[in-house]
């Protein structure tokens, strides 16, 4: 089996805001179709740096590799092979189910024929028929956070960033998003999450990136951090690593 390569690295990624130092040299990498989570309590830097990556921010310095090249901000590359899932709501209240895909469809230049299957494709996986012709302010949150999902994937990216994928959902809805983020592995996706829930690390992520006030303070698999430390789970290790600085 061929060894799996790092699809995207960040490289000594520094950001201020005014006098506010919120990213202090970070580096991460991960490998092509693996979950990778940024954890980390509020104000860590995970939203900052997902949209440096993103081009949605430009670094003070540092440097993003995307398939061994610096990504320099290029909006045809991070549109084409990027998607970010935001926190917030990213789709219109007023439009039904049906027509916020296809508006995407459209913003993505997807012809009739591609906006339809995707589309399609998109309401049965992500169990959104019942409300296919409903507008998604009539949805519960679950419901419109799965819709947020599809709206980000009508362009087949390879890279999908999820902002805290599962704050504020109940535990039913929090494993429906679980349970498609694994999907999407399966399906050979790469997917980032920023989180500060340890436990859904723990549960997704092949690589987690442990991040407080702007530094990296570990990055590896969840099993070898808990082996590394000699605790029993991650959550022990982020209390044992975030003490000590």
């Amino acid at each position: 089996m061929a060894k799996a390569v790092n699809i995207l690295e960040a490289k000594s990624i520094t950001k201020s805001f005014k006098e506010q130092v919120v990213l202090k040299g970070v580096s991460f990498a991960i490998k092509e179709g693996e979950i990778l989570g940024l954890l980390g309590p509020n104000a860590a830097g995970k939203s900052t740096l997902s949209k440096i990556v993103m081009g949605r921010l430009k670094a003070d310095s540092g440097k993003i590799i995307f398939r061994g090249n610096e990504l320099n901000y290029n909006k045809n590359i991070i549109s084409s092979h990027f998607s970010l899932v935001p926190q917030e709501e990213y789709f219109y209240k007023d439009f039904t189910v049906k027509d916020n895909l296809d508006f995407f469809g459209l913003i993505y230049n997807l012809d009739e024929t591609e906006r339809e299957n995707k589309r399609e494709y998109l309401i049965k996986w992500l169990n959104l028929s019942r409300f296919r012709n409903k507008k998604a302010s009539e949805m519960s949150g679950g419901y419109r956070r799965l819709l947020n999902i599809a709206c980000s994937l009508c362009h087949e990216p390879d890279i999908i960033f999820m902002d805290e994928p599962t704050v504020a959902l109940d535990p039913a809805a929090r494993k429906d998003i679980w349970d498609k983020i694994l999907e999407l592995k399966k399906l050979g996706k790469t997917v980032v999450i920023t989180t500060h829930y340890i436990h859904e690390a723990e549960y997704l992520c092949d690589e987690v990136v442990l991040l407080m006030e702007g530094r990296v303070l570990e990055q590896g698999s969840p099993k070898k951090l808990v082996s590394k430390y000699k605790k029993k789970n991650l959550e022990e290790v982020f209390m044992k690593v975030t003490s000590s600085k």
